[in-house]
């Protein structure tokens, strides 16, 4: 195996194709991104901006303080707590952290390469033809750079503890994937060498290499990690009153299931364990929110169209089909990492460490990670199948009754009783020929006589439709 080495001094030749470039291109992009959502979102920011003018107007010492520690209480419930805050406030402290040691870089390193002269980074010294003598070097440019971006992330991280809960989700999702960007790069530049015989690491062997990796390591993987979600009510003006810790829960106690230790600690403590002890019902998995955003694809009537149910529930429940296909797909890679990083360790040491690219420890801690993330991957796949089926039921339950309670008993009453013309007439049971009509023998003249003639004409006419029935039995 040949890697090729990630000099610094290969990268010279070509500023704009260097690998710390990469988190600025995707911040760039990202603050694209933003301003189409500013378009979109403008009355979280009028909100922002009426507010500002609120705070500006005169009030006297006692108020003002009053005022702030209400202000700051209300943006910590709105954040979701104290615990949610901290993190948030913890992430912007390490981006603006951040944006001090690339600055800090940029001054060291103009001052290394201008120690002879003693002149500051800023000044440019002109020669005899009235040209640049000294220039910022490749890695001040690069630095700068990264301030510039380190600068924008915190402002996001900002926006992520001020704004209204639509506006804070795309921040919050920019700002993950840019510091993200930036930990991969400086992992692979600074850190994967090390791991090797052959590489070397690409930026300067500085504190504020291993300062800035340490502060990406808090605010990309840490924060994200171990801080609780916010709760985000699927209908909004019908929250929940009792949250499900499923809802709340940080990846890291989703994972490990963590958030549900409380409620096995108080069924170990008890002999029975009350209906009203266990946790409330998410509000995605309530039946009235399936029936909803799941009957427009599977149900016949509502969809306008006959369509297999099939494809209906594929529809509606893809992305876990999409998740499942990819943990199956997981789990079958990472079952390679064991024998692979076994063969790799047998090889090492049967040719004693020759010719030898990456080093045994890492082999070593591929026998680790290849079962941990396959145990994950194959954990998170059951959930999801569990889950993804006890909706399925529901939903189909819920389709059935549906269906049931549309079917309606219809009786089809025969072409020859309907009634003719513009009269109504009362049907009334047949009786046997020669037999009176029950009730005309009490019936007055007047009465006798308009019944009489209904009557007649109503016996006529079956006496008429019988006759006319007659030969059709006899031709058949």
């Amino acid at each position: 195996v040949v890697l090729r080495q990630p000099t610094y001094d290969a990268q010279k030749a070509s500023l704009w194709r260097s690998t710390l470039l990469i988190p600025v291109y995707l911040g760039v992009l990202s603050a694209i991104v933003a301003l189409f959502h500013v378009l979109i979102l403008v009355t979280p920011l009028k909100r922002l901006f009426f507010r500002r003018n609120i705070s500006r107007t005169p009030v006297i010492h006692e108020d003002r303080e009053a005022g702030l520690l209400n202000e700051v209480k209300a943006n910590i419930k709105s954040n979701g707590g104290i615990v949610i805050w901290s993190y948030k406030l913890a992430r912007l402290l390490g981006s603006i952290a951040l944006f001090g040691v690339a600055t800090t870089a940029a001054i060291i390193a103009s001052d290394d390469n201008f120690q002879a002269n003693g002149k500051h980074w800023g000044k440019k010294h002109r020669g005899r033809h009235g040209r640049h003598r000294h220039r910022f070097s490749d890695y001040e440019w690069l630095q700068i750079a990264l301030a510039a971006f380190y600068m924008y992330t915190s402002f996001l991280a900002l926006c992520t503890l001020i704004l209204s809960k639509r506006a804070k989700r795309p921040a919050k999702n920019h700002l993950n994937i840019l510091f993200s960007s930036a930990l991969f790069v400086y992992l692979y530049r600074d850190v994967w060498p090390l791991a090797t015989f052959t590489l070397h690491p690409v930026d300067p062997h500085h504190w504020t290499t291993w300062i800035s990796i340490a502060l990406l390591v808090l605010v990309a993987v840490i924060v994200p990690i171990f801080m609780p979600h916010e709760y985000v009510p699927i209908d909004p003006s019908n929250p929940s009153k009792d949250v499900n810790p499923e809802q709340t829960a940080s990846w890291f106690t989703f994972f490990c299931f963590t958030f549900l230790d409380p409620i096995v600690f108080e069924a170990s403590r008890t002999d029975h364990l009350p209906y009203e002890a266990l946790p409330p019902l998410a509000d995605y998995d309530a039946g009235d929110h399936l029936r909803k955003t799941s009957f427009p694809l599977i149900d016949p009537l509502v969809l306008g169209r006959r369509r297999h149910l099939f494809w209906g529930l594929m529809t509606y429940f893809y992305k876990e089909f999409i998740a499942l296909a990819f943990l199956i797909f997981l789990k079958v890679v990472v079952g390679f990492a064991g024998p692979l990083g076994i063969n790799r360790l047998l090889t090492y040491i049967e040719n004693g460490g020759r010719d030898a690219v990456v080093r045994p420890w890492v082999w070593i801690s591929w026998l680790f990670i290849g079962p941990l993330v396959g145990s994950a991957a194959m954990q998170w796949y059951i959930f999801i199948n569990t889950r993804t089926l006890v909706r399925i039921e529901a939903i189909l339950t819920q389709l059935v009754f549906e269906h049931s309670l549309r079917i309606r008993m219809k009786e089809e009453v025969p072409a020859s009783e309907k009634p003719t013309g513009g009269t109504t007439v009362v049907p009334t049971p047949e009786s046997e020929p020669g037999e009176p009509e029950p009730g005309n023998g009490h019936q007055t003249d007047g009465s006798t006589t308009a019944g009489g003639t209904s009557q007649g004409e109503s016996s006529s006419r079956r006496a008429a439709s019988k006759g006319k029935d007659k030969p059709k039995k006899e031709t058949s």
